[in-house]
């Protein structure tokens, strides 16, 4: 991905891309993002859906600070139902340290076999299936350009999504895996 959306997408998503500056030995994403700028829109996408599921998160937590820096129930919303008391701190306070955990944080972005791979650590089950779902979905996005029309997986030693124009565009032949 140039240089430009790799910035954008570090800018709009630094919880997620917080690691991307740090050394090679703690994180893959100091190599950047090694995909097509066409997957730029799904992974803007996708990073915007896991930010909005940590939005949630916080929600949470700012209901169980509520709790634990308070004794009166009336400062704590309603969809607690009585679950977060005063009497209960200790399990509060580790549902807090659970909730985050949770924020996932991108360890290595790159094509693998013509599809996204978006490898995290942290998040929670539905993380991962929302991040399933998109590196499925890249399979029928053209890694170059973007486009769902033709795309499709090709091989010419290595495996690559594009669609029929980008995969001609400079005179090689590829033969659809």
């Amino acid at each position: 991905m140039n240089e430009y959306l790799d910035t954008q997408l570090c800018a709009k998503y630094p919880e997620i891309f917080r690691d991307r500056q740090a050394p090679s030995s703690q994180t893959s994403m100091c190599r950047g993002f090694p995909c097509g700028d066409g997957w730029y829109a799904l992974i803007d996408q996708l990073c915007a859906h896991l930010m909005w599921r940590v939005s949630q998160s916080r929600e949470r937590v700012r209901d169980i600070e509520q709790v634990i820096q308070s004794s009166e129930m009336a400062t704590v919303s309603a969809w607690t139902k009585g679950y977060y008391t005063p009497e209960n701190l200790e399990q509060c306070r580790a549902e807090l340290a659970t909730l985050e955990a949770e924020i996932p944080v991108a360890v290595q972005v790159k094509e693998k076999f013509g599809a996204l791979r978006f490898y995290v650590k942290g998040g929670t089950e539905e993380h991962r299936i929302i991040i399933q779902f998109a590196e499925a979905l890249s399979t029928r996005i053209c890694e170059e350009c973007g486009t769902m029309n033709t795309a499709k997986t090709y091989r010419d030693g290595w495996h690559r999504t594009l669609c029929d124009p980008c995969a001609v565009k400079d005179g090689r032949e590829f033969e659809p895996v």
